[in-house]
Parts: structure tokens; sequence; C-alpha cells
């Protein structure tokens, strides 16, 4: 009769409590790691929703008819004007405003040209490293038109505001 453990036995077991202990710590370093990047995600989704949402609803600060070409344009302050609302509604990505937007030409849907197609893109860095979000939206021209020419816009801002 033998008592204790032999040298394989014994080498078995610390090679499958090393391997658990690594397997231990890839699983919560890529848990953590994951995460950190869905906050940034998450955070420049919002904003994008955001920039969808109030162009989309209050095109007037923002979109222009022009009737000579028979399409829609943003106008020259479109950008400053949704990136100062981003600022009071104080709107981050991890905490900071160290984003950027582009605003890229509206587009008639060519099957249907009563639908519009309109392309933001959000810039924002990861772990410095330029990362660009986008999003498209398709709107019907008769909801922008009619909200563009309705006569009392109702604009809704935070008291302390100073955009128009």
């Amino acid at each position: 009769m033998k008592k204790g453990l032999t040298i394989v036995e014994v080498a078995i077991s610390f090679t499958v409590a090393l391997t658990l202990l690594l397997s231990l710590y890839a699983i919560v370093y890529w848990g953590t790691r994951v995460s950190n990047i869905n906050k940034y995600y998450i955070d420049a989704n919002n904003i994008l929703i955001f920039l969808v949402n109030e162009i989309q609803n209050r095109p007037y600060p923002y979109i222009v008819f022009d009737p000579s070409t028979n399409s829609f344009k943003y106008k020259q302050d479109a950008k400053e004007i949704l990136l100062g609302k981003l600022k009071l509604y104080n709107y981050k990505i991890n905490g900071k405003e160290d984003f950027d937007i582009e605003l890229h030409e509206i587009r008639q849907d060519p099957t249907i040209n009563t639908l519009v197609i309109i392309e933001i893109s959000l810039l924002w860095k990861y772990q410095n490293k330029n990362q660009k979000t986008n999003i498209t939206c398709i709107t019907s021209t008769f909801e922008i038109r009619d909200l563009i020419n309705s006569s009392d816009p109702i604009i809704p801002l935070p008291p302390n505001s100073d955009i128009n």
C-alpha cells in the first residue's frame, strides 16, 4: 500500500489547475475588454440616434429645399448646430467630447423619387485609433417639405441654450 501522490499525479493536478486558472484569467480579461468597447459603441450609437431623430423630426434648422435643382441639401451651419446640440445635451463618448460628425450628401432614392436617403457619420477615437460609425435613414420628401414649410416650428431646447 502506498500513501500520498506520485509525481505523475502531482504533475497532472498542477497542469489541470494551471489550465483552469489561465482559462479564468482569459475569460475575465476578454469580458472586461469587450465591455469597454461596448461602452464606446453604445455612446456612439446614442449620438447617431439623436442626430437622425433630430434631422427627421426637426429638419428646418438643418435642411433646405433647393427648387432650382429640385433637391434637398444641408444648410451651411447644419453641422455646427448639430454639434452644439450634442454638447448642450451633454452627449459624450466614454466621458469625452472627442468626436466629430460628417453630413453626407442627401440623395434621392433612384427607384422611388419621393424618398430621400440621409447618411451621417460619427468620427471618434478608441485607443488612439480613429473609428467611423455610419447611420443611414430613409424619409419621405413630403414629410420633410411639410416640416420645413411649417410656420411655427417648435424646437425644444434647455433654457440656457444660445442655439436658434
